[in-house]
């Protein structure tokens, strides 16, 4: 017998109920603010106040608000006209919609037995291996007055290489813990700088102060673990010494912190990924130069990099400081192709990210890479460290400016480009909140000869499985928004995307007899 609940039902129903029925905190608002919010929104987040309970909500609500309603929150300021970041972390418009009628409602609670259950936050590892842990020695914020930017050198005495495939920041107090920034290092230069430094670490704003350090990677509050895509990792060099540069926020002082980062390797020789910031602005052809804003002014400037070989770009992440106010990143290819990297129309110096792409970009020798940044030197920058405005130069102190784009990349392989780097969790974090329909998404239903094809497809897949009846199918994009659906399909199906931009997108296919659920990636590319 047929379920009477089909998918396309269900799915409809987790992405907003009927509009007749009362938005509620149990059926509706639980499930937005557990799958954008809570991560750094819980009682030992580095939010300010936690939204793990229903009174929470309430209590908060005008901030929860604004913050949405302005699109502060979740923080997310990067966006691209052409493609996703992987792992990123929007409200849809009608998430939105739903939070502010809820508002407007009155906050009703709803039949708190339909309520998701909440996420509990524990400072354990969320590596699936974990293979080393650099660890800072625990250290009392003494700063007063300003933000400190405090490196702590760890060093590792591997007498091999070994090959970062993923890592993660456990922060040892999510309250003075801003964000991190991790580097490696094999000089003595970090070890003469600590030593010249009375307390525990040393100060350097930037990088880690050693003309041979090179990122291994940076951390934003709400971040979990960061991997680089299957066959690519970066290299540990035997005995480096890993920098741990810890961002303590003025108004820390006299707190504790013990950070650490944990590390999983990869096996064998991966491919070598580069975290560097090709587009710089005292490296790179600064349009425009120099880099000097002078009081009372608004100014404009263009970094520009022409690609020597073919690169395969996985990440990018914009850096400029205080009067920063908006950056856009781009390139554009010998066939004058642009491609849409990073736009940051709203620049919040405390809210820098890496964004990796959901697929990596094919940028063929020859490409421009263009970043045009633009800096606001007048008492209109809320953010401006000088009340008058002083002139401003390029420099390392935050009340100084720099214009940088770092780049996560590789050498480019055939195919790179059809590389799926997001996971699920995003798609599934309605479904997941759901109590009617969690437990029968944890029962997978397994077809041996089940496939896909092709991945990535232009305008259609092609799904092919035996022993399985009355299947119903639905392709979902990020917004939730189902864009096909069959039902009462037997043996295999035709799923035709010739309208879908492309990206990532989610395949959800139920059993209708058993009930049982299975999801799988699909990617199209145009």
């Amino acid at each position: 017998m047929k379920l009477t609940v089909l998918l396309s039902l269900f799915i409809i129903s987790c992405f907003g109920r009927v509009t007749a029925q009362q938005v509620n905190w149990s059926e509706d608002i639980a499930c937005i603010l557990y799958s954008h919010c809570t991560s750094c929104h819980n009682p030992g987040g580095i939010a300010p106040f936690s939204l793990l309970t229903y009174s929470d909500a309430v209590a908060h609500q005008l901030e929860i608000q604004d913050a949405v309603t302005g699109e502060h929150m979740p923080p997310m300021p990067g966006k691209s006209s052409t493609r996703h970041y992987a792992g990123e972390n929007t409200l849809s418009q009608s998430e939105i919609n739903l939070i502010n009628d809820w508002i407007a409602n009155g906050t009703p609670q709803g039949n708190i037995s339909n309520a998701p259950v909440a996420p509990t936050y524990t400072n354990s590892s969320q590596l699936p291996v974990l293979d080393y842990t650099a660890q800072i020695p625990t250290y009392t914020n003494p700063v007063a007055g300003y933000d400190d930017y405090r490196c702590f050198v760890i060093p590792t005495s591997f007498a091999t290489e070994k090959w970062i495939k993923g890592f993660e920041v456990i922060p040892g107090n999510y309250d003075m813990v801003h964000h991190i920034q991790i580097f490696q290092d094999t000089s003595n230069i970090c070890h003469i700088l600590d030593s010249l430094d009375a307390g525990l670490g040393y100060t350097y704003f930037g990088d880690a102060g050693s003309l041979t350090n090179t990122y291994v990677g940076v951390w934003l509050p709400g971040q979990g673990p960061q991997y680089y895509p299957d066959g690519m990792a970066i290299k540990l060099l035997p005995n480096a010494n890993i920098i741990i540069q810890v961002h303590y926020p003025d108004g820390t002082t006299g707190q504790t912190d013990s950070t650490k980062v944990n590390f999983m390797f990869e096996s064998g020789t991966p491919r070598e990924v580069f975290f560097n910031p090709i587009l710089d602005f005292s490296t790179s052809t600064l349009i425009d130069g120099p880099l000097y804003i002078p009081a009372n002014t608004v100014k404009t400037f263009h970094l520009v990099y022409q690609l020597p070989y073919d690169l395969t770009l996985l990440s990018a992440m914009p850096h400029m400081h205080l009067i920063g106010r908006s950056i856009n990143t781009f390139a554009v290819t010998p066939a004058n192709d642009t491609i849409s990297l990073v736009d940051i129309p709203d620049w919040h110096f405390h809210w820098q990210m890496n964004y990796p792409f959901d697929q990596p970009i094919k940028l063929p020798v020859g490409t421009t890479l263009y970043s045009e940044a633009t800096y606001d030197n007048t008492t209109n920058n809320p953010d401006n460290p000088n009340n008058p405005p002083e002139n401003i130069y390029a420099g390392e102190s935050t009340d100084d400016e720099m214009m940088m784009v770092f780049f996560g990349y590789t050498g480019y392989v055939t195919n790179d480009e059809n590389i799926i780097v997001d996971s699920l969790d995003h798609y599934l974090h309605y479904l997941n909140c759901s109590p009617v329909h969690a437990v029968g998404l944890q029962e997978t239903f397994v077809s041996e000869n089940f496939t896909v094809y092709p991945v990535p497809a232009s305008d259609k897949f092609h799904l092919n499985f035996e022993n399985l009846e009355f299947v119903t199918i639905s392709v979902i994009d990020r917004t939730g928004k189902i864009i096909q659906t069959q039902m009462d399909v037997a043996s295999g199906a035709e799923i035709r995307v010739e309208n879908a931009i492309s990206g990532l997108y989610l395949l959800l296919i139920q059993d209708q007899v058993t009930g049982k659920t299975i999801s799988k990636k699909l990617s199209v590319l145009k």
